[in-house]
């Protein structure tokens, strides 16, 4: 065998494939990737831009939302003074004329910028109006009135036909008009109008509690808060003549109020697009996407209006045109697909310079290959290059010509070896203990083995003249099995029932793969008697069916439960969350303001009120924390401490806390203790108090004479524990049996004229109980109607060893106990960074830090801080935790990530007061957490255990 006979079998190239191979390969990237790439960028860059249009378009629809809700509260609130204010009350009480009353009425609506203003009684008719509308004429259906004569004070938005609106006002069906800026109707056409509205009750202690004012805003062709509305949302643009954004209010797909131009004039009675209505008003989505409105194409937004009962009425939009954006992105998009085009055709021209050389070595191999081909094997290349690849494929070709005449005495040998293989094969196929067959791809047997003749019942002979069809019971006599034409060559194993030439049939598992002989497809089957094994396996099943379905039955019954709990805990846990953030910040304001002017020169009677409004934020502080215990008790969330307990001490405190409410109603707070009461003992003092503080306070609203006692008792003690009783015992109303049962239930009210005349025991009752269960304690009452009621608690302490005492307490600084003196005193001139985005806030912490001879610089949120930092030097900073652009969590680890101010105190103070709001804080890297609403005395104290007694040095900054 010749080398040179393997390359005679090969037809000679003609003409440069490679230079040619070569130039497409150059031009690849131009003709293949660029479109390719141009086209990713056009799909991925377009929808980029389209969600940034998007994002636009939603924001400026929130800023719209929260102007609208702006204007509800400022038409609340001018109600809400109106009605608590004498003036009106003492009028009607007066039993002024109805000319007076309406002149007094509109004044204050104008005052206002009402469109109308009512006076009406429970049965929500007319007592007085500044249209003139008639005493005693009904008032339309409003949800509003409703729940303002029910005491509570409600506003929003609502939509009155032309006969309710009449019923307000006789001018405002006309003024509801809205004329059509459509070429085919011209005329004006009458729609429903859309109020923004608000009612409130009279107070129950004025000359005339039993009335409601009630007011509101007519929407309709209101182009001077729709103007106001753009301006808020829009308020850049380039020209007064420019399309900008626009904003309009909808009843249905029809237009009330707008300021969209078309041709130069304000557009009004304009049809949102189709498919909008429906989006908005009847699934109540928001619709954001291109849509065409009076001929502008516009990006819009949509969002429907809600009335107080949830009903959606209309619908909010706010467009801009898509017209610049789209302009704007195809430019952007344009100059990058040019910039890519002229740097691919730079490359391919370096890429053909380049191959010149390279295709001139190629063509000497080519050459030494077309010689060998034309019977000349001596001839080999010549080998001049610089030593790179091209080279060493010259070098492997010499040598694969020289290995060529060996490679056929190798075949030779390799021959023969293959039919000694077939033979081995032939004696494995013959003697296997399954059954095995060769199939052609038509299902016909190309050849069996004497096990599976056997198992069919036919002699080997016999077996090439059968087919498929004749021993698998799941073929019919003229059906073709087409998966074995279509079979992999992996295979599948498949169970099936065999035919036997006598009719019989048995279970079978087959095991088929493709193989190739020769250039044709077989398939290769392997076949075994399973009857046996099914008949156990069926024997088995049945006594495992059974029991299977019960675990599967419980084990889902098991499931749903739990996701069910989880579910509902997760919901009342951010609900929680949610409800003392938005609680304790107000709450906040109304402490920090009140401690500030309780410090200014004020009359006695402007202090006493100050004095009730700390009461009031204290008690109402107080309910906040009993609701948050009473949640964390129910999720088991809540951790008991076991430290020194000093009980006269906690009474002691307790009174304390409540010695103001009792004086106020002339109520003694005394208290007797048992003098077996042992020293040392241990528990929790917090819960402790927090017990008695609710049986004191509950002692004192519900007594009107008398004195209030407290009384500890040993119940019985030995080394190591004690049972102590606390007793609160007092002359007030007492409780009836039936009041009794359910008084340690949340929420729970006596009657309903008791809650009147002395208020509810919230949810304190019910805290107590869940906590002395805690502490594997009692707790009880005893109470007779008239005579008074004993409230009472057995909790079980533990007694601390004799040797250990408690730990003294901390002296304070110079002999100072006021913190507030102390600060002023030792830090004063300590530079402090305030990082607060509410200006309330902002206004309460500087006002109390500068008290004390601080300084103060406010960021408005963790960016802002940063760049502070950069510039000034300071001692602390405290940390809000929920603020735009950057939050306080991330604020602090930012600070932290910089080694200048690895040492720089960072109190959080923040109205996020859970446990785990805590633990965040200082895993962020804060030195100490303050919740809102805080007592200064707390704040002053955080400040003389944080804050420095010598100024920090200055950062290095670049």
């Amino acid at each position: 065998m010749r080398a040179p006979s393997l390359f005679k079998r090969q037809p000679a190239p003609t003409g440069r494939p490679l230079r040619s191979y070569l130039l497409k390969l150059a031009l690849s990237p131009l003709l293949v990737a660029f479109p390719l790439i141009l086209g990713v960028l056009v799909v991925v860059g377009g929808a980029r831009f389209d969600a940034l249009v998007e994002s636009n378009a939603l924001t400026h629809l929130a800023s719209a939302h929260n102007f609208i809700e702006q204007q509800r509260g400022l038409v609340e609130r001018h109600l809400s003074y109106l009605a608590h204010t004498d003036h009106l009350s003492s009028l009607l009480a007066a039993g002024e004329s109805e000319a007076t009353l309406r002149q007094i009425l509109a004044t204050r609506a104008d005052a206002a910028r009402l469109d109308f203003l009512v006076i009406a009684d429970q049965q929500g008719r007319v007592v007085a109006s500044s249209a003139g509308v008639p005493r005693g004429t009904p008032l339309p259906d409003s949800f509003l009135l409703k729940q303002a004569i029910t005491g509570v004070l409600a506003s929003g938005l609502e939509r009155f036909t032309g006969d309710e609106q009449a019923a307000l006002a006789a001018d405002l069906p006309l003024r509801a008009r809205i004329a059509d800026s459509s070429p085919e109707n011209s005329a004006g056409q009458s729609t429903d109008g859309l109020f923004l509205g608000a009612a409130v009750h009279f107070p129950l202690d004025n000359a005339y509690p039993d009335s409601v004012l009630y007011g509101g805003l007519l929407l309709n062709n209101n182009q001077a808060m729709i103007d106001r509305l753009r301006d808020i949302v829009f308020p850049i643009r380039s020209s007064r003549d420019e399309i900008g954004g626009s904003t309009a209010l909808f009843i249905d797909d029809s237009s009330i109020a707008g300021n969209l131009s078309i041709d130069g004039r304000r557009a009004s009675h304009l049809r949102a697009a189709p498919g909008v209505a429906s989006a908005v008003l009847e699934h109540g989505e928001h619709w954001i996407g291109p849509s065409t409105l009076g001929g502008n194409r516009l990006y819009s937004g949509y969002q429907p209006l809600l009335d107080g009962q949830g009903r959606r009425i209309g619908m909010l939009y706010a467009g801009f045109p898509e017209a610049p954006f789209t302009r704007e992105k195809w430019l952007v998009l344009g100059s990058i697909a040019a910039l890519l085009a002229g740097s691919m055709l730079a490359l391919s021209v370096v890429f053909l310079r380049g191959t010149r050389d390279p295709v001139r070595r190629l063509g000497r191999i080519t050459e030494t290959m077309r010689t060998v081909r034309a019977g000349q094997p001596d001839v080999r290349v010549e080998l001049a290059g610089p030593g790179d690849e091209i080279d060493e494929l010259g070098r492997d070709l010499n040598e694969l010509l020289d290995a060529l005449n060996a490679r056929a005495a190798a075949q030779a040998a390799a021959q023969r070896e293959v039919e000694e293989a077939a033979s081995r094969r032939r004696a494995l196929f013959d003697n296997a203990r399954d059954g095995v067959a060769v199939l052609r791809s038509d299902g016909s047997v190309f050849e069996a083995n004497p096990q599976f003749a056997a198992m069919l019942g036919y002699r080997p002979e016999e077996m090439k003249h059968l087919h498929i069809r004749d021993w698998e019971t799941g073929i019919d006599g003229g059906q073709s099995p087409g998966w074995l034409r279509t079979l992999e060559a992996g295979g599948r194993l498949y169970e099936t029932r065999h035919r036997r030439r006598d009719g019989s049939t048995y279970e079978a598992e087959v095991a088929i793969s493709r193989v190739e002989w020769g250039g044709q497809a077989y398939v290769m089957a392997l076949h075994r008697n399973i009857s046996e094994r099914k008949r156990l396996d069926r024997e088995l099943a049945r006594h495992r069916e059974h029991l299977e379905e019960l675990v599967a039955m419980r084990t889902q019954e098991l499931a749903l439960a739990l996701d069910q709990a989880e579910s509902a805990n997760r919901a009342k846990s951010t609900f929680l969350a949610n409800m003392s953030h938005e609680l304790r910040t107000p709450m906040n304001a109304i402490i920090g303001l009140s401690h500030l002017l309780g410090r200014e020169t004020l009359t006695p009677a402007q202090l006493d009120r100050i004095d009730k409004i700390n009461a009031s934020a204290e008690h109402l502080l107080r309910i906040i924390n009993d609701i948050l215990d009473l949640s964390k008790i129910e999720a088991d969330k809540i951790t008991l401490e076991s430290i020194d307990l000093d009980l006269p001490r906690v009474v002691e405190e307790a009174e304390g806390l409540l010695h103001e409410s009792a004086r106020a109603k002339g109520l003694p707070l005394i208290h007797e203790i048992d003098p077996a009461l042992p020293a040392g003992l241990r528990g929790d003092p917090m819960r402790v108090r927090q017990i008695l503080i609710n049986f004191i306070g509950n002692a004192i609203k519900f007594s009107e004479r008398g004195e209030v006692l407290t009384r500890i008792q040993v119940v019985d003690t030995d080394e190591t524990h004690c049972r102590v009783r606390c007793e609160v015992i007092d002359r007030g109303i007492g409780l009836s049996e039936a009041q009794q049962r359910g008084i340690f239930e949340a929420f729970t009210q006596a009657d309903g004229s008791t809650t009147r005349k002395y208020g509810g025991t919230g949810p304190g009752l019910a805290i107590c109980k869940r906590l002395c269960r805690l502490m594997c304690g009692e707790i009880g009452l005893s109470s007779t109607p008239g005579a008074g009621s004993t409230f009472w608690v057995e909790l079980p302490l533990l007694r601390r060893p004799e040797a250990a005492g408690p730990a003294p307490l901390p002296p304070a600084a110079d002999g100072i106990a006021d913190p507030a003196a102390q600060l002023r005193a030792t830090r004063a001139g300590r530079r402090i960074l305030l990082v607060e985005d509410n200006p309330l806030n902002q206004e309460v912490a500087r006002a109390l830090l500068r008290k004390v001879g601080l300084v103060v610089d406010v960021a408005e949120n963790g960016a802002r801080a940063l760049e502070m930092l950069d510039r000034q030097c300071y001692d602390l900073a405290l940390m809000d935790l929920s603020m735009p652009v950057m939050g306080g969590l991330e604020a602090t680890a930012a600070i932290r990530a910089r080694p200048a101010f690895d040492s720089l105190p960072i109190v959080a103070i923040t109205a996020n007061a859970f446990d785990e709001d805590r633990s965040a804080c200082l895993a962020a890297g804060m030195n100490d957490h303050v919740a809102k609403p805080f007592n200064p005395e707390s704040l002053y104290r955080c400040l003389l255990e944080w804050l420095p007694t010598t100024p920090r040095n200055a950062p290095e900054t670049s």
